[in-house]
């Protein structure tokens, strides 16, 4: 019997993510040379103890440079998840983040509202860690993921200055480092209240649920309702597949 073939999406926190920039004319060869001399100064592990994976996001004519985003995972998280995967006689054909498919949804659903060439920001929040990308006219020039202390008895503030810690800098490399005048909009997934009131009072963002579609039905006929939709956008997003950012 043939092996189900399965997406597998781990958790934001569990994937390392860099953007780089280098120079537009260097070949594939090069580039991938030249990336790896750079994560080696910058994890602390051994390259070869992770799965690295990269691809062109935007390109900078006037500096020449190419602007790259790369994602590595180590080898022996990654067989913890694809070790699951063959306890249900499955093997792994893609490996990605909620994040990045959160994105793909949203592209696909907002196309008509020309976001791409907006500024905004994209949060990923499940309690356990916060991913925020910001993007400037478009393009990801940010990307930040962060786990949360959690407890039961934990105070609400301190769990939102926690949030705000996180954000802050974020915000303000983008209105100090890029320039930028107006985040558009700032997008979320429906059951995010905390984090929808302190953008909106500390702030002043427009905050915008991402949103839902009306029905999805899988094999059997078996339809979703609106709550399971809204926790499985970032598995909707991968039968988009990963667009250019």
């Amino acid at each position: 019997m043939q092996d189900k073939q399965i997406s597998l999406l781990i958790p934001d926190k569990a994937v390392i993510v860099f953007i780089i920039q280098l120079d537009a004319a260097s070949s594939k060869k090069e580039l991938d040379r030249l990336i790896q001399w750079k994560l080696r100064k910058s994890i602390p592990f051994p390259i070869d103890a992770a799965n690295v994976s990269w691809m062109p996001i935007s390109l900078d004519k006037i500096n020449k440079k190419i602007n790259i985003l790369v994602t590595l995972i180590k080898k022996d998280i990654l067989e913890q998840y694809e070790k699951i995967a063959r306890s249900i006689d499955a093997s792994v054909n893609l490996v990605d983040t909620p994040f990045f498919n959160l994105l793909n949804y949203l592209m696909m659903f907002c196309a008509q509202e020309n976001y791409q060439q907006q500024d905004f920001l994209l949060i990923n929040f499940n309690g356990s860690y916060i991913t925020t990308g910001l993007f400037a006219h478009g393009e990801l020039s940010l990307y930040k993921c962060r786990s949360l202390m959690q407890s039961p008895d934990r105070d609400v503030n301190e769990y939102k200055k926690e949030i705000i810690k996180e954000l802050h800098p974020l915000v303000m490399f983008y209105f100090d480092q890029l320039g930028g005048k107006n985040l558009q909009h700032v997008f979320l997934k429906e059951g995010n209240n905390a984090i929808e009131g302190l953008l909106k009072d500390k702030y002043g963002f427009d905050v915008v649920k991402i949103p839902l579609l009306r029905k999805v039905v899988l094999e059997n006929n078996i339809r979703l309702s609106q709550e399971d939709i809204n926790v499985h956008l970032p598995l909707i997003g991968t039968l988009i597949g990963r667009r250019p950012i």
